[in-house]
């Protein structure tokens, strides 16, 4: 824990999902007494408030990790998640690397463009969460905290990729049929193509000078530069057919990528969002974003395992087909493993938790 002055308690804490995450904590924390002014962001993952005593200051850790929450040091590396959109291909990881890579108080990240979905490892005194997102704002990558509700973009940010591609393709036919008929270097053919080449290279373009601006010489910056040569060479119509080509293919990978991520949503749906947890002597069931790890969580016959986890008592067979692929139910007894989305067979089993809601098997 962080003081920055002898009644002011700051600290980071761990597992929250969503906004309302951090206004329960601030609801039922709030209300302790010797305890005042308390704040939780968040983006940033912090906690801080006024205390009267070092007793009260005890009171609230026990209260906020009771309701499923860690703290620790506000100066310790911290592991943070965000879900960035337009994490289509390893061009945009090698950008992200290019970006953070040089700020001070990154551990390490990792992107993975399946799930759209940035591991980071920072202080987050040195390097705050905001100014993460900050940085990936600046190429044009919009991220929030893994397990915050999207905002849906309007028309154009949902569909101008598909508009500008066809728009791309259809003035490049009308640029053929006008060479056809009026000959090679007319000016309604040059027109046209040079039509094509806007509409459909906007995209590029944005993506090139974002690349470009951080020293990464990307597949777009390659494209532009392409495209760039062919109009000094007069080779217009090569230029347009280029830029139809490539944000085809562009849009064809995202809309694989799209395929792949509704898939992995399947599988995370999966696990059941509620968990019967062993806390105090009593079964208790709660939401899976407040287990934590070292927990004992229990399953009964027929029950789904909502978190991955490690047997430490009991015996019985878990079908683990939609993880593993297994065709046979798998025995399991203490210390064997449990992924979630796995359905227990006919025995009863106490799990110890290792790996949090958003980090399980199907996570990832």
């Amino acid at each position: 824990m962080t003081d920055k002055n002898p009644n002011t308690l700051t600290c980071h804490i761990d597992g929250m999902d969503c906004p309302d995450c951090a206004a329960k904590v601030e609801k039922v924390a709030g209300r302790l007494n010797g305890v005042a002014d308390l704040r939780v962001d968040f983006t940033a993952g912090k906690l801080s408030a006024r205390v009267t005593s070092p007793e009260a200051a005890d009171r609230l850790r026990a209260t906020v990790q009771s309701l499923g929450y860690t703290l620790h040091d506000a100066s310790q590396p911290v592991t943070s998640m965000l879900r960035v959109e337009n994490l289509d291909c390893s061009e945009e990881v090698a950008l992200i690397e290019k970006m953070l890579g040089h700020l001070p108080g990154l551990v390490s990240l990792d992107a993975n463009p399946v799930t759209q979905r940035l591991t980071v490892v920072h202080d987050p005194e040195q390097l705050p969460l905001g100014q993460i997102i900050a940085a990936l704002a600046e190429a044009k990558l919009s991220a929030v905290p893994f397990g915050e509700t999207r905002v849906k973009g309007g028309f154009w940010a949902e569909n101008g990729a598909l508009i500008a591609m066809l728009s791309a393709g259809v003035l490049v036919a009308l640029g053929l049929v006008l060479h056809h008929l009026l000959g090679a270097g007319a000016l309604w053919e040059k027109l046209t193509f040079g039509s094509a080449i806007l509409a459909g290279g906007w995209p590029i373009a944005r993506k090139a000078w974002a690349a470009a601006r951080h020293g990464a010489i990307d597949m777009n910056v390659l494209m532009s530069v392409a495209v760039i040569g062919a109009l000094f060479i007069d080779a217009w119509d090569e230029g347009a057919m280029v830029v139809f080509l490539f944000s085809l293919a562009q849009w064809l990978e995202s809309r694989s990528m799209d395929r792949a991520r509704n898939a992995v949503r399947a599988l995370m749906e999966l696990a059941p969002p509620v968990a019967r947890v062993l806390r105090d002597g009593r079964e208790i069931t709660v939401p899976v974003e407040q287990v934590r790890v070292g927990e004992i969580i229990r399953l009964r016959p027929g029950d789904k395992a909502p978190l991955d986890g490690e047997v430490v008592d009991g015996h019985s067979a878990l079908n683990q087909a939609p993880i593993t692929g297994e065709s046979l139910p798998v025995e399991k007894a203490p210390g064997d493993t449990v992924y979630a989305g796995s359905i227990n067979g006919q025995g009863s089993l106490d799990v110890r938790v290792t790996h949090l809601a958003a980090d399980t098997t199907l996570a990832h």
